[in-house]
């Protein structure tokens, strides 16, 4: 997996942290889509449940999930050791409302 030298080199790039059961920060996770590559997103983690680090590449598909009141994009993933599930979560930007003029 070929780490990006910067980023004018993606389409997205994030590092965020990773959190547990108890919403304790434990983990963290560097994402990133190359360009040309913009089927492909790659994970670089560190498990927030069991500190296992990871590296994946998975289809570049978000899901739209309501976390909290509010829409999100989400990509979901397995630990290669303890088999829980994580997240990486970015926000869906609101909708502007038009309003109509009659």
């Amino acid at each position: 997996m070929r780490e990006p030298r910067n980023i004018e080199e993606c389409v997205y790039f994030a590092r965020k942290q990773l959190f547990n059961d108890s919403n304790e920060a434990k983990g963290s996770i560097m994402a990133w889509v190359l360009k040309g590559e913009e089927d492909r997103i790659y994970l670089k983690y560190t498990c927030p449940f069991c500190n296992y680090r990871g590296e994946l590449s998975l289809p570049n598909i978000w899901k739209r999930k309501r976390m909290e009141g509010k829409y999100r994009e989400v990509v979901e993933f397995t630990c290669e050791a303890c088999g829980r599930e994580c997240m990486l979560v970015k926000e869906v930007p609101k909708r502007k409302r038009y309003s109509r003029s009659l």
